[in-house]
């Protein structure tokens, strides 16, 4: 009777986490567990980046002090080792790297998927605030938050929210070229929203 040994998988990543190794190169034989080629591609970003450090004036005479076997061979292969041994939350070195360098790049606060202003910074508008009411061709939507009165100049439709706390103002060319203006009183908590793009009664 035939026996089959079992292997316990601790975690699925060994099983799925695939990388390309080298074990020899020509008749040389390297490590048995084969050499990942990142660590190949490591060493040559080290390499270039110890050859452009020498050419700066003070680093370059500290590092110029060593002879070039130990730069070239000690330094960026223990650089080179410690670059492909290091996982950060299971990421290699220069994922790691690449995801600390768009955090620090990345706006710290986001409103609507963009950057936005630090806490204890707003705009604050003028006292009489002018925007486009849907006179020019160009209209500009908005929304504004009251207290405080809005002045319509411009032929708009109203669309109030069951709730009683929004209104949206909708620009319309069904309307004549002038109307009587209109100020309208926007309450604490209640929120006016223009859309500028106009529409025609069908």
């Amino acid at each position: 009777m035939d026996t089959v040994e079992s292997i316990h998988v601790r975690s699925y990543r060994s099983v799925f986490e695939l990388e390309r190794r080298l074990y020899r190169i020509d008749r040389l034989r390297l490590n048995p567990a084969g050499v990942p080629v990142r660590s190949f591609v490591y060493l040559a970003v080290i390499a270039i980046a110890l050859a452009t450090i020498e050419r700066i004036p003070v680093l370059g005479v500290a590092l110029g002090q060593l002879p070039w076997y130990l730069r070239y061979g000690g330094l960026a292969g223990l650089m080179t080792a410690l670059l492909t041994i290091v996982k950060v939350d299971g990421r290699t070195s220069h994922l790691a790297a690449l995801s600390l360098c768009r955090m620090l790049l990345a706006p710290r606060r986001l409103w609507q998927m963009s950057s936005a202003r630090g806490y204890g910074q707003r705009w604050e508008p003028p006292d009489v605030l002018f925007v486009p009411d849907g006179s020019q061709g160009g209209a500009a939507r908005l929304r504004y938050r009251g207290p405080g009165a809005v002045l319509v100049l411009a032929p708009h439709r109203c669309r109030v929210r069951p709730q009683g706390r929004s209104l949206r103002l909708l620009a319309t060319k069904d309307g004549p070229d002038r109307v009587t203006p209109r100020v309208l009183a926007v309450g604490r908590r209640a929120i006016v929203a223009v859309d500028g793009k106009a529409e025609t009664r069908s």
